[in-house]
């Protein structure tokens, strides 16, 4: 998690944009909560990890999920920039865990 937290490509820091849970009022997407019934983020479960709140790899593995499966439902256009950051991170995750 860390390593995604911490992934930077052409001085872009991609995992800042998925640290912390989406506020809707912040973030201006008042229709975030209808969309995503799982909401989940880096910050969140990198703090579970810390709190032993796993039981097991699976759970786990479900939580990274819902960060970028939750990032494609709500962000549908491909060319977006969020889309593009999460797309990045989700394919660092296959290289890293591979």
């Amino acid at each position: 998690v860390s390593i995604l937290l911490n992934f930077t490509k052409n001085n872009v820091h991609y995992g800042v944009y998925f640290m912390d849970p989406v506020d809707p009022e912040r973030d201006n997407v008042p229709n975030y909560r209808k969309v995503i019934t799982n909401p989940m983020d880096l910050g969140t479960l990198l703090n579970r990890v810390y709190l032993d709140y796993y039981k097991n790899s699976a759970q786990f593995w479900t939580d990274i999920g819902f960060v970028f499966k939750n990032c494609r439902k709500f962000n549908k256009d491909v060319s977006s920039d969020i889309r593009t950051l999460s797309d990045t991170l989700r394919e660092v995750i296959f290289v890293i865990w591979d």
